[in-house]
């Protein structure tokens, strides 16, 4: 069986021998630690890859994302790089009053000048499942464009300038959206940050109100081109988890250690993928060998049956030594106790 295969019967719900692996390498670890990142990938072969972004630079854009600079994205952010490159904080904002959003327009110049044509080569030369990156988060966006707190209120006030420019992001998430579905691509990641320590970031009307119906058009599009639909967003998604299943998303990557993981697991297995690897994802940065594989086997009790629904994820930051990716990689693949 191919990589492409298991990650497909995985999405299907269809038994199979293994979990599939899908390694979130950060681009600082695979710059610093190539001999690492190469032992991983003889061992533990990915079975997810994602193609480099094909987005060109907007109109509105200036300089480059490096190490402790500073850049403008297309959408008119301003952003300041950390020293080691690993994060970034918006300096300005390209709207500071809604009153101004007619004057604005999306970067719709970046998916008109993108060509497909080396990810689709790519699609018919390799035998892995290849998910296309997207910017596809509308949420997101809007925090963006104004801040986490204004677009906030914003939407809770429900005033004609925020609904505009919702408009405005949802109109460029479809073109991309119909950019992907017309490609060879096997997948498709769609999503927002919608969890917080305290539940959702808008309440739960909200989300059904402004935000699902987006959802479901961009699940539609891609399932009418036969595009596995991922989800990703953090914090605990126990409010909308049910929400995603109805619009069709097939795999669903949040924060299930946050959640009550075996309610979760009996109310929703056979109906999404779980896009996890542990219990407790802090340990790969503060945590032992040992601390890991019993993460990993506490999530495989509660998740893994063998019938698919689930794809085994971590997130390979620098400063991760490799000696805790292999117990990761090597946990997934042991066998596991029956469950009783």
């Amino acid at each position: 069986m191919t990589s492409r295969e298991l990650v497909i019967r995985a999405l299907s719900h269809e038994p199979i021998d293994r979990v599939p692996r899908d390694i979130w390498i950060h681009p600082s670890v695979a710059a610093k630690c190539s001999d690492d990142v190469a032992e991983i990938e003889l061992r533990f072969p990915n079975d997810v890859i994602r193609p480099e972004s094909p987005y060109s630079l907007g109109e509105r854009s200036r300089g480059k994302r490096v190490p402790g600079g500073r850049y403008t994205d297309a959408w008119g952010c301003v952003w300041h790089v950390s020293s080691d490159g690993t994060e970034r904080e918006c300096l300005e904002r390209p709207i500071t009053d809604l009153r101004h959003v007619s004057q604005y327009t999306p970067p719709l110049e970046v998916l008109k000048n993108v060509r497909l044509g080396k990810f689709n080569r790519l699609c018919e030369r390799t035998n892995r499942f290849v998910l296309a990156p997207t910017e596809v988060c509308p949420l997101n966006r809007l925090r963006r464009i104004r801040g986490p707190a204004c677009a906030q209120d914003d939407l809770a006030g429900g005033g004609k300038g925020i609904l505009a420019l919702l408009d405005m992001v949802d109109a460029f998430c479809r073109e991309e959206v119909a950019l992907w579905a017309g490609s060879e691509v096997d997948g498709v990641v769609v999503g927002d940050d919608w969890g917080s320590p305290d539940g959702l970031l808008l309440e739960r009307p909200l989300w059904r109100e402004l935000f699902r119906p987006l959802y479901r058009e961009y699940c539609k599009t891609l399932r009418r081109h036969d595009k596995m639909v991922f989800f990703r967003t953090t914090g605990s998604a126990t409010e909308i988890l049910s929400d995603l299943v109805q619009l069709g998303v097939d795999a669903v990557h949040c924060s299930f250690e946050a959640m009550d993981l075996s309610r979760v697991a009996r109310r929703f297995r056979g109906k999404t993928t779980f896009w996890t690897g542990m219990d407790d994802p802090n340990l790969l940065a503060q945590g032992d060998v040992e601390q890991i594989r019993e993460s990993v086997l506490r999530m495989r009790r509660a998740l893994d049956f063998g019938g698919g629904g689930l794809i085994a994820q971590c997130d390979w930051r620098l400063g991760v030594p490799i000696e805790r990716i292999v117990a990761f990689c090597e946990q997934w693949i042991v066998p596991l106790p029956a469950h009783v």
